[in-house]
């Protein structure tokens, strides 16, 4: 909200990529402070995934771990009529691009920048979120991946970055998030327990950000 004063804009829209709730409790306090600002998303889908994690189903969750830090009753986004957006006589382009953490995700892409906000489809040296994945699901994850690939950017800004990463360049966090989804699957292939898993990719990724990911990741994937 700070930031947006400082820059001396007038906030119009504020974007959905997805419906998990760590990419829109936030839009509160940006709202009242413009509120003819819009809370948007591109798709009825990513609309449902919204309104679901605010529900009796997921709200607790999101009470468990950041209670007192969001709006526990948030504002639900409305649907876009149009994939574009024209920013000062700028396009902005939205596109849906398939399944990454769990649910649909949708990007941002600026075609005169090179630029891409990929939402949860690209990480940045941060443990990704497969709780709950499946050789299906990561698949589907994977031909995400190569759909943003397949716009070429030069700069992708992702939904979860390390503050200390080296840079937001496309290719390395597109390369390392393959990797990562890749390794992760050998790990669950090759281990007989979550633990194994766990020390097979820290390993490996000791320096990401975020290893609580990680742990609730491989202890899904073994029964109780």
């Amino acid at each position: 909200m700070e930031w947006v004063k400082a820059s001396g804009k007038n906030l119009t829209t504020i974007y959905i990529t997805h419906g998990h709730g760590d990419h829109f409790f936030g839009a509160g306090p940006v709202l009242s402070t413009f509120p003819d600002a819009k809370l948007v998303v591109l798709s009825s889908q990513v609309a449902k995934d919204a309104e679901f994690n605010t529900g009796p189903e997921v709200l607790p969750v999101w009470k468990q771990w950041f209670d007192g830090q969001f709006d526990e009753k948030p504002t639900l986004p409305s649907i876009l009529d149009s994939g574009e957006i024209d920013l000062e006589g700028h396009a902005v382009l939205l596109h849906s691009i398939g399944g990454a953490d769990g649910l649909p995700g949708t990007i941002v892409q600026v075609p005169e920048l090179e630029t891409i906000c990929s939402g949860d489809i690209v990480y940045n040296n941060i443990h990704m979120w497969l709780w709950n994945s499946t050789p299906e699901s990561r698949a589907e994850w994977l031909t995400s991946i190569d759909a943003v690939a397949a716009l070429k950017p030069g700069t992708i800004i992702t939904g979860h970055r390390d503050p200390d990463a080296p840079d937001d360049d496309a290719i390395r966090v597109l390369d390392q998030s393959r990797q990562y989804i890749e390794d992760f699957e050998i790990a669950v292939s090759k281990s007989s327990s979550p633990p194994e898993v766990i020390a097979a990719m820290m390993e490996k990724y000791s320096a990401y950000g975020n290893p609580y990911t990680l742990f609730v990741a491989a202890y899904t994937q073994f029964g109780s």
